[in-house]
């Protein structure tokens, strides 16, 4: 199983928008996939349309080993495509992941005998002891970061994050792409802010040899498709094809 983490350390930049759809593409194309809503807003969970009940395990118990993962799986409305949901309680997994020995490599190890071909976390929006066993449990990295300045803090931040967590071992994989979000076009035009940021984001990558997927542009379509429980028109899908071709799925 390949799990591929999606991080970025402010909220608003694409996190759970990619999670969703890049988890219907893969299982569109006939591949085990498994969400794991890794943050306590749980908004992977009610776009997942998670069936499981209040009193029923989520991340939270499988994080504190109450149940075993496959305890906390549920299936989803979509062919091939399953769910660890979450709710506001998984804030009560920071003690927990504070006070076990390497808890930042706690999540990878509940996951490691799961039967999927994919995993795809959506993780929290802030530096946290969560947040970091949501990274440290990938093979994979994928970032999306608003195309404004508000994104490129938050790529600096999350950038160096993950340095921090490679340097100190505990963290081996590698950053599988950068995607810009809510790049905004103005008839055939990228307005200023966002035409400046792509720039900044494609020397970055440069540099550090990172991948760039096309954008996630600024369009309405995408909430109406999570809303409708429908997959995306093939002209918004060209992201998430992107991230399957570079993580050699296709």
């Amino acid at each position: 199983m390949q799990i591929l983490t999606v991080v970025s350390l402010s909220g608003g930049q694409g996190k759970t928008t990619t999670s969703f759809f890049l988890g219907l593409t893969l299982a569109s194309l006939g591949f085990k996939t498994l969400w794991i809503d890794g943050d306590p807003q749980h908004n992977l969970s009610l776009y997942g349309r998670s069936p499981h009940q209040n009193d029923e395990p989520t991340l939270l118990e499988c994080i504190t080993g109450q149940v075993q993962p496959t305890d906390a799986i549920y299936p989803t409305d979509w062919e091939n495509l399953s769910l660890i949901p979450s709710d506001r309680a998984l804030e009560q997994s920071q003690t927990h992941l504070a006070n076990v020995t390497m808890g930042e490599l706690l999540l990878k190890k509940r996951l490691k005998n799961l039967d999927f071909d994919y995993c795809i976390i959506d993780s929290p929006p802030q530096r946290s002891q969560l947040c970091v066993t949501c990274i440290c449990a990938a093979d994979k990295l994928i970032i999306p970061v608003e195309t404004n300045s508000k994104g490129l803090a938050c790529l600096q931040s999350t950038l160096e994050t993950i340095d921090e967590l490679s340097e100190n071992m505990a963290w081996q994989g590698e950053i599988l792409a950068i995607v810009p979000f809510r790049d905004t076009i103005r008839g055939l035009n990228r307005t200023k802010t966002s035409r400046e940021a792509i720039t900044y984001f494609e020397q970055l990558c440069q540099e550090r040899d990172i991948a760039i997927t096309p954008s996630i542009v600024d369009s309405e379509k995408y909430k109406q498709a999570i809303d409708r429980a429908e997959y995306l028109p093939t002209e918004l899908n060209s992201p998430f094809n992107k991230l399957i071709e570079l993580a050699g799925v296709v």
